[in-house]
């Protein structure tokens, strides 16, 4: 599961820590001229390219695109770069195991830099690898401990979705992630959901999923937060079912007592057309309910829900702008069962 402090040094602190890679790949793309000064000179020029050793495109890339590499590098160097990693043929990978997998993503979101909008391409390659593997079963039935030390990926209780949650490039200190669900679909094969992952103001950050079944009917508590402006987020929460890779919402178990808002929120999403490209964007009506928030940077608010008695128990701010003492004020609200 995400773990929300960790997620708040980072936003409200601003200390992020870039890990080097440490994995020592002899480079193979003679089309990168990357001298201490220089600029690249070429880009990837075959349009075929021979199959690779195990994982070594990806980690090459990483080690040898750092940042401490390129930080001299001009507009136009780093745009030269960013083709390069277009051309690359990371398909053309083999992957004999898990591990082989595991070390390329872990390799990857190593290298993702947060504030730091320059290298944000590093963001949209482990984004992209990432969703290519989360079609390989591997992913969902074997775990990946080198990956779990970057985005910790967890399961659902009844072992049918794997959840991965992390942060990517803030807008300022409003939060900005990507939530993707694994699943295996009914031939047998692995499938993704990406949630919430074109709203346009950063989403959301899948938290944890309980479940419960009512009228013979499974049901998902999906729990979210969002880091807001200047020390401020809210924790929300989602009543879902998920049926052939599609969610659908159920408001109707959450009461006004829990939000009395909820029915009315909306969420501005991008659009995008069938190669993913953005062509326009709206606003739509959203179905969670936002069980608790803060203004003032409180670090204790929280909630947790029982499935047994349907129960949402919540830790709501009871701090004021002129006391930031961390109180909370306790509740509870049980959900309704239409």
């Amino acid at each position: 599961m995400m773990n929300l402090s960790s997620h708040i040094n980072n936003f409200i602190i601003g200390t992020v820590l870039l890990c080097s890679c440490t994995h020592q790949v002899k480079p193979t793309n003679k089309g990168l001229d990357l001298k201490e000064g220089s600029k690249v000179e070429k880009v990837a020029q075959s349009t075929k390219a021979e199959p690779k050793p195990l994982c070594q495109d990806s980690i090459y890339l990483t080690q040898y695109l750092h940042p401490l590499t390129i930080q001299d590098k001009d507009a136009e160097a780093r745009s030269a770069m960013r083709k390069t990693i277009e051309a690359y043929h990371f398909d053309s990978v083999e992957y004999h195991s898990v591990k082989d997998i595991d070390k390329e993503l872990s390799s990857l979101f190593k290298e993702c830099p947060v504030y730091d909008c320059a290298e944000s391409w590093k963001q949209e390659l482990a984004d992209k690898r990432l969703e290519y593997h989360l079609k390989n079963k591997w992913t969902f039935t074997h775990s990946m401990p080198l990956l779990d030390k970057e985005i910790n990926p967890f399961m659902t209780d009844d072992r049918k979705y794997k959840i991965y949650s992390y942060s990517i490039d803030p807008f300022g200190t409003r939060g900005n992630y990507k939530n993707y669900i694994q699943y295996i679909d009914a031939q047998g094969k692995a499938d993704y959901i990406a949630w919430e992952n074109d709203a346009k103001d950063g989403g959301r950050c899948l938290h944890n999923v309980w479940q419960f079944t009512h009228k013979g009917t499974r049901y998902y508590a999906l729990k979210s937060f969002k880091q807001l402006q200047s020390g401020s987020w809210e924790y929300y929460l989602d009543i879902a079912t998920i049926e052939n890779g599609k969610i659908t919402y159920h408001p109707e178990f959450m009461p006004k007592e829990l939000d009395p808002e909820i029915g009315t929120h909306e969420q501005e999403y991008l659009i995008r057309d069938d190669k993913g490209n953005f062509v326009d964007e709206e606003w739509r009506k959203v179905s969670y309910a936002i069980v608790c928030r803060t203004e003032n940077g409180n670090t204790n608010i929280d909630y947790t829900f029982n499935p047994r008695t349907m129960t949402v128990f919540i830790k709501d701010d009871a701090d004021t702008t002129d006391s930031r003492t961390g109180a909370i004020k306790r509740r509870s609200v049980k959900l309704l069962l239409p």
